[in-house]
């Protein structure tokens, strides 16, 4: 079995050191962040298990962890606050376990204790994405998703490879958007998976009124979304993009919860596969929510 990849957000060297040595011996893979010029690292990381912060951390929020976390990886990691000043922070506890934070530490603590934690939210994480992925291959068997009434990602996945095809024979455009529905693993995390269920079917209903009857949608995985864009090339598209983003920026979705979304955009080129467009409409969607999560930083 691979190691699994912890990340280490903490400003004391010495802090780290012995969390960096205690974390190795326990066979996990560390990257740590010691400073804001340090966090563009978070970029090279294929995949991460576990996050753990230090709250001395000032330079990041919780909620700017988070967003920075989801941002970035498709499935977001576990979130571990550790506090060993002489007296907990209790306006920071609330705010972590209000953005769905899965534990706090508190003084008085043991190394021990810290590895243990850390054992049981990775194994947690890892329990959970086999689960999601179950789900979604079953989900994935109908050529409607249930949850969003859209196409399901093995019925988008034929429409795609034949749109394509026909593209390239005749040289028509074609566009994807790439959508991602932020925030989904919070509410999940704080109130439950019908609700983030019902988040995310609530927000597809939105999502139809706003696009044209020529698109394709389909819910691709979790609250990732896809929409083909036929005969239509990426200036037009990313036209559509800002035009969705307009729409459902001030909509409620839900009781006082309006949507935040990220929308990567791509065009169809000459020797695109299936794998290679989706792969790029992806990298652009992670583009698109880091300009978001720098955009919310500076304001």
């Amino acid at each position: 079995m691979e190691n699994k990849n912890i990340l280490i957000i903490e400003t004391n060297k010495e802090n780290l050191k012995v969390l960096n040595e205690l974390l190795e011996m326990n066979n996990y893979n560390v990257i740590s962040i010691c400073s804001e010029d340090e966090l563009s690292c978070i970029e090279v990381i294929d995949e991460l298990h576990l996050t753990l912060v230090n709250s001395s951390v000032t330079f990041l929020s919780p909620k700017d962890i988070y967003n920075l976390l989801e941002s970035t990886f498709h499935e977001s990691p576990p979130l571990v606050y550790l506090d060993n000043s002489k007296k907990y922070k209790a306006e920071l506890l609330l705010e972590c376990y209000k953005i769905g934070v899965v534990d706090y530490i508190k003084k008085p603590f043991e190394l021990k204790e810290i590895v243990c934690k850390i054992d049981l939210h990775t194994s947690q994480f890892a329990k959970l994405n086999k689960y999601k992925s179950r789900v979604e291959k079953l989900a994935n068997l109908a050529t409607v998703d249930q949850l969003s009434s859209f196409s399901s990602k093995m019925h988008m996945q034929a429409i795609l490879k034949h749109q394509i095809k026909l593209s390239q024979r005749h040289t028509n455009e074609l566009s994807i958007l790439y959508l991602r529905l932020l925030d989904t693993d919070r509410f999940v995390g704080a109130f439950g998976y019908e609700y983030g269920e019902k988040f995310i079917a609530s927000f597809a209903k939105e999502l139809k009124k706003s696009m044209r009857e020529s698109d394709v949608i389909a819910r691709w995985c979790g609250s990732d979304f896809m929409i083909l864009l036929l005969y239509t090339n990426e200036k037009i598209s990313s036209s559509i993009a800002k035009k969705i983003m307009s729409k459902l920026h001030p909509v409620e979705i839900m009781p006082n919860v309006r949507p935040n979304i990220a929308i990567g955009i791509t065009e169809l080129e000459n020797e695109d596969t299936i794998q290679s467009i989706v792969s790029r409409s992806k990298k652009a969607m992670f583009k698109a929510s880091k300009l978001q999560f720098e955009r919310i930083q500076r304001n």
